[in-house]
């Protein structure tokens, strides 16, 4: 079994290169993130394992606003719409880091909520899946690597700089 990951090159080319030999050194396939709906498909469909990361801001159109941390957060619907369609398990991994040792801890698999309404079922498990990462932020917030903006801003906050 094939493990693949869905991701998008890093705007630093040297960083990108130097991430995917590590990528490849341990057998891991990318699937950029721009259209990998039908690939993940096919691959779930297939009995492979896809890799997301699940605390990413999703934009507004491709997300369900759950409770993170006690806010609002828009959060990708991939994992909760993939496991409701295919069947796939949705198996958390956590990583921590100790000194120079990398512990990768694979947990059981969630229980998949599934009442019969698709749109209520993706935003139960969706905040399921999060409750668990918050918890693990929560035991050691020092090992939590984030760098954008996880929440949706408040109503009339505006934007201090934009991206070029």
């Amino acid at each position: 079994m094939k493990l693949y990951a869905v991701g998008k090159p890093l705007r630093n080319p040297y960083l990108d290169r130097w991430i995917g030999e590590i990528r490849e050194y341990f057998g891991v396939e990318i699937i950029n993130s721009v259209g990998a709906a039908k690939a993940m498909l096919r691959l779930l469909r297939k009995n492979n394992m896809v890799g997301i990361l699940a605390d990413q801001r999703a934009r507004q159109r491709d997300a369900v606003t759950i409770n993170f941390f006690g806010h609002p957060a828009p959060t990708l619907a991939t994992p909760a719409f993939f496991a409701l369609k295919t069947g796939a398990a949705v198996i958390p991994v956590s990583h921590r880091r100790d000194g120079n040792v990398h512990h990768i801890t694979a947990h059981p698999a969630f229980e998949i909520t599934e009442t019969g309404d698709m749109k209520e079922d993706i935003v139960v498990n969706t905040q399921r899946f999060h409750q668990f990462l918050e918890d693990e932020i929560r035991k050691d917030p020092a090992q939590w690597f984030w760098i954008h903006r996880r929440w949706q801003r408040r109503e009339g906050h505006k934007r201090r700089h934009r991206r070029k």
